[in-house]
């Protein structure tokens, strides 16, 4: 569970006296860090899905910082669930170890174009109420039951315990849960997205997709999309 509590898993020691001198300052203090703390991969894991509703501005705000530090919006979040529960040294040395290991990885490989006939890309889009944005998050199974202890303990549910997590991570725990205005008001749909039932979907195409939060990419093809009751 929370690694700073197994003491098997953190007794190495980084040996800083027997290293090369030419060694730069940040690997020396990288070394430090990442003897300090287990390795934490297994938590970036996915296994299973959380649905979960989100304030549209709230999703926004999560796209643009995604983009920001090239990452995916299921990433960034996972990110920012990993260091509230388990602390920054854990998500800064889980960093470390996914750029020392991309660096050992770096061959690239491309794919052969497939021809797919005429036709288009679409998104179906979960339409869950005005300002509301659906989201799935695919967490390890550790991370998921972790969160659930948590929640739990907060006497919350599980989705609504994680939408707390990312907005506060985002806007601080002085946002919550005193400003409404900020944690949005549920929606039907948002719940029902939330309970794992049916939502209405939207097609959306490819140039008007916004890319927030939970959609399923599809591709029509020309002479389904001209059928009758079609696409």
């Amino acid at each position: 569970m929370w690694w700073f509590l197994n003491k098997s898993k953190h007794q190495a020691k980084a040996d800083f006296a027997s290293q090369s001198k030419t060694v730069s300052v940040q690997s020396l203090a990288e070394d430090g860090l990442l003897a300090q703390v287990p390795d934490l991969t297994a938590l970036g894991g996915h296994d299973i899905a959380v649905k979960i509703w989100l304030p549209q501005d709230v999703a926004q705000v999560i796209k643009w910082m995604a983009d920001y530090e090239g990452m995916s919006q299921s990433q960034w979040v996972r990110a920012r669930l990993v260091a509230y529960l388990y602390g920054s040294v854990a998500q800064l040395a889980q960093k470390i170890r996914h750029e020392r290991a991309s660096e050992c990885n770096s061959i690239m490989f491309s794919r052969a174009v497939v021809d797919r006939g005429a036709g288009r890309w679409v998104y179906k889009v979960p339409q869950l109420g005005k300002n509301t944005v659906a989201f799935k998050l695919w967490l390890s199974q550790q991370l998921r039951d972790d969160l659930a202890l948590l929640a739990k303990h907060a006497g919350l549910a599980l989705s609504p315990f994680i939408r707390e997590a990312v907005i506060g991570e985002l806007y601080g725990r002085g946002s919550l849960p005193e400003r409404p205005e900020i944690m949005g008001e549920p929606t039907a749909g948002g719940l029902a997205w939330e309970r794992g039932e049916a939502v209405p979907e939207l097609e959306v195409e490819e140039g008007d997709f916004n890319q927030l939060g939970e959609a399923v990419r599809v591709w029509v093809n020309a002479k389904e999309a001209d059928k009758p009751g079609g696409p």
